[in-house]
């Protein structure tokens, strides 16, 4: 893992343009954890990564690093071998740069790997006095390089477009929710204010038939008193009466 790690820093370092020490001093620690624990394909992979990143600097080292790896990555071995007929070249080993530029030229897809090939071949024919024919590559070089520059400039305008239209849809759809979370609230506060005024209008009502329950109870409760006392009254008289009748007879 930790060479893993090392390696992805190294990478992104190298990406981000720091310093030369700090990219090698990573992918060589990763390099060497690989080898301690036995994980040759990434060893040999960081290998290469490191050729790639001396090249120019330090040719012997850079090719003695690819060479390493050479043999363990058939498929991409056009893509070293253009780094290891630069290196040679650099280091006037033009026969073994010859060797390596075949292998690489052979290799007739358009990638960005065979611009380090083509330059190479121009640097061998250079030394050589064939500037015609040196000439022809490094115009060829340029060429590629232009195409793929163009190429990648599509690429990043075609992510751009990409972005500007995710952006666009996550602004409108954050607006979205923003109305409808708005909507929203107001629908709550409506029906808040809606239910608050049938509760208001209930409790009202509710007091109103409490008060005319209790007035009427009243009503009845004086009524049956108004009446009772007309009663006793009545029996009152016709006793007063009886009795006054028995005075009198």
């Amino acid at each position: 893992r930790k060479a893993y790690a090392y390696r992805e820093i190294g990478n992104m370092y190298k990406q981000l343009n720091y310093p030369f020490d700090s990219v090698f001093h990573c992918l060589n620690l990763a390099a060497k954890l690989s080898n301690e624990v036995g994980d040759s394909l990434n060893y040999y992979d960081i290998l290469i990564s490191l050729g790639r990143l001396l090249l120019e600097r330090d040719n012997y080292r850079s090719k003695e690093y690819i060479l390493k790896a050479y043999e363990h990555f058939p498929i991409s071995k056009p893509y070293n071998a253009a780094y290891l007929a630069k290196a040679y070249s650099g280091l006037n080993m033009q026969d073994s740069a010859l060797y390596y530029l075949r292998i690489s030229l052979a290799d007739t897809s358009n990638t960005p790997y065979r611009i380090i090939g083509l330059h190479a071949a121009a640097l061998i024919f250079k030394s050589k006095g064939d500037y015609k024919a040196a000439y022809y590559y490094l115009d060829k070089a340029h060429t590629l390089r232009d195409s793929t520059y163009q190429q990648n400039m599509r690429s990043q305008l075609y992510r751009i477009d990409r972005q500007y239209d995710v952006a666009q849809k996550e602004h409108e759809n954050a607006r979205l929710k923003i109305y409808n979370r708005n909507m929203a609230i107001w629908i709550a506060l409506l029906m808040i204010a809606g239910l608050t005024t049938v509760i208001v209008f209930l409790l009202i009502n509710n007091q109103h038939k409490k008060k005319h329950a209790r007035d009427a109870t009243e009503r009845q409760r004086l009524k049956y008193e108004s009446e009772t006392t007309q009663i006793r009254n009545a029996q009152k008289r016709a006793l007063l009466d009886v009795r006054l009748h028995n005075k009198i007879d």
